[in-house]
């Protein structure tokens, strides 16, 4: 199969990305040496040679002779390619410049002994073919490196071949002058040193999790990383510095401390309970600035533990009340012949907190800031089939107009998943008596669940007055007959959607935060607003004045101070709640 050198080039920048290469030897002025691990196929390069000379022969040339100088030089190279895919060495000098060969920790230097350094008059390159006849068609193909496999004044050549984590690199590099023979045939595991300049890694600080400390508390972070394009392991080059940690309000959280410069260490001191993003005062030829965020806690506030009685059983917690980033654990304990149903935290934002199983009977998570609210459901055999376990993620049935429609006089108490202690009992309370919404069975809400598009808009629509409009729809994907029809018509009417194009509105799809604070915001008349937002809302998205406005009509506050979470999953429970504070 023939490949163009242009389609070669971008399989080769898709593959890099996604494998992990050199580990830092040492840093020196404007570059630093990386080792790149891999193997040299000296086998391969006696077959580009073979069937290089096949092409000259056909075409009347000399065959050229295999120069063991610029075979090292094109080994050397094809290391190279490994980080910077070009005729310029990555540590800025040309393909010509290859004095010296970095194998498995020894220098061996082109320019000593009988093997006088034969300077190449030539290149080609190449990365991802997997076999030498692939490379030689590839380059063939191309009119520039057809040029210098059939150049008559070529009398020796030098052939790389570097296979890094799975990807093969190819060089030629072709001579003027006949040289000491390179007859290795062998398949060689190799440790290559490449010194590249330190823009070319483009570098990024790990570890990417929150880095905890104590007000008051100093640490040192010594195993700052920098990585890209998979490179694993290189130490942070920073600069001295003393550095100031803010968080969205632009107060102190913490101060950072730099060290010497190339030892990849910073002390932090935490100053004020919350989280900041700490930039990295790094080295100045690198092109992206490496940042982490520092979480303060104050150990002396604590942040209270909510439980939810429960049938069936019942739960004990390890705290009443506990500070930020405490491991909390629970411990259920089923009446005879009942089972653990679920078991379910959230914070103060209705956001629902990870749990990690530990035993049968224990679970455990960690405290975040603000008090957290738990709940668990147990169930008796005979249950079993009426209140299945949910699953991690629960899909919502389909809801219908006869499903939607609430039983006279609802009372709450009838679903088993909506405690009266919970955030959202007073909003399903409300959904319930205003027919806006209902539940999935005559015992259950599945506040927890997601939401469609179908099913938002419906709500929606119901909180305001059901109208009927007469207003002509384009979507493919709306039935006339469907229970979401007409609330689909009015929110198309009103603007509050257009679909997610000019023929589909995607109704099965889940809906999330960002597109429902932006249904509830165009409802309401896209209403001016002013103010911040938060650190994952970008100034310019379609939902960024949708968000500062819920937060302003104290419809949300966030999944945390500084995160909204626009790309979540909006749940059943988080909607009516919306609503209820939007429209009640």
């Amino acid at each position: 199969m023939r490949k163009s050198v242009s389609s070669i080039l971008i399989i080769f920048s898709l593959l890099l990305l996604l494998f992990p290469v050199p580990q830092a030897l040492a840093a020196r002025g404007d570059t630093v040496f990386v080792t790149v691990p891999g193997t040299l196929r000296y086998d391969y390069a006696q077959r580009i040679l073979e069937l290089v000379n096949i092409e000259r022969v056909n075409n009347g040339l000399s065959p050229l002779t295999l120069n063991k100088s610029l075979t090292r030089q094109a080994m050397q190279r094809a290391a190279d390619l490994v980080i910077n895919f070009s005729h310029t060495r990555p540590n800025g000098n040309t393909f010509s410049g290859v004095d010296k060969f970095y194998l498995n920790g020894e220098v061996i230097d082109n320019r000593d002994g009988p093997d006088e350094v034969v300077y190449p008059a030539g290149e080609n390159i190449a990365a991802g073919h997997e076999t030498p006849e692939e490379a030689v068609e590839g380059w063939m193909n191309s009119p520039s490196h057809r040029f210098n496999i059939l150049t008559p004044t070529f009398e020796s050549i030098g052939i790389g071949c570097f296979v890094n984590n799975g990807i093969h690199y190819w060089v030629q590099l072709f001579g003027r002058i006949p040289d000491e023979p390179e007859t290795s045939l062998d398949a060689v595991p190799a440790d290559i040193g490449v010194e590249t300049e330190l823009g070319l890694l483009q570098l990024s600080a790990r570890p990417a999790d929150d880095v905890p400390v104590d007000i008051g508390e100093t640490i040192s972070l010594t195993n700052l990383y920098n990585s890209n394009v998979g490179y694993n392991g290189m130490p942070a080059v920073l600069l001295p510095k003393i550095s100031e940690i803010k968080d969205a309000s632009e107060e102190i959280v913490a101060t950072a401390v730099y060290g010497e410069r190339g030892s990849g260490s910073v002390k932090v001191t935490g100053v004020k309970e919350g989280t900041g993003t700490m930039t990295l005062a790094a080295y100045e030829g690198q092109l992206d600035a490496p940042t982490l965020q520092i979480s303060v806690t104050d150990p002396a506030i604590s942040y209270d533990i909510n439980v939810y009685d429960t049938d069936y059983g019942s739960f004990s917690v390890s705290h009443t009340s506990a500070s930020y980033g405490t491991e909390v654990m629970i411990t259920v304990s089923p009446n005879n012949g009942s089972e653990l149903n679920f078991i379910h935290v959230f914070n103060e934002n209705s956001m629902e907190l990870e749990v990690t199983q530990v035993s049968n009977s224990r679970y455990t998570f960690k405290m975040p800031r603000g008090e957290v609210y738990i709940k668990a459901s147990f169930i008796r055999p005979s249950d079993s089939e009426q209140e299945p376990k949910p699953q991690p993620e629960p899909k919502p049935e389909p809801e219908t107009e006869t499903e939607l429609k609430p039983e006279p006089d609802p009372s709450p108490l009838v679903f088993a998943d909506v405690p009266s202690r919970a955030y959202y009992y007073d909003a399903v309370k409300w959904a319930l008596e205003k027919s806006i919404a209902s539940g999935i069975s005559t015992t259950t809400f599945s506040p927890d669940a997601s939401c469609t598009r179908a099913q938002m808009v419906t709500f929606l629509w119901r909180a305001n007055g059901s109208p009927v409009v007469n207003y002509a729809m384009k979507f493919t994907d709306v039935p006339a007959d469907a229970y979401y029809a007409e609330a689909v018509r009015w929110a198309v009417s009103e603007n509050i959607t257009s679909g997610i194009s000019e023929t589909a509105f995607a109704p099965d799809m889940t809906v999330t935060r960002s597109q429902t604070v932006t249904f509830l915001y165009r409802a309401a008349g896209a209403p001016a607003v002013s103010g911040g937002s938060f650190a994952d809302v970008d100034a310019n998205a379609y939902y960024a004045d949708a968000v500062a406005w819920a937060v302003a009509e104290d419809i949300t506050s966030g999944t945390s101070e500084t995160t909204f979470s626009p790309d979540a999953p909006c749940t059943r429970g988080q909607i009516v709640t919306f609503l209820y504070r939007d429209v009640a």
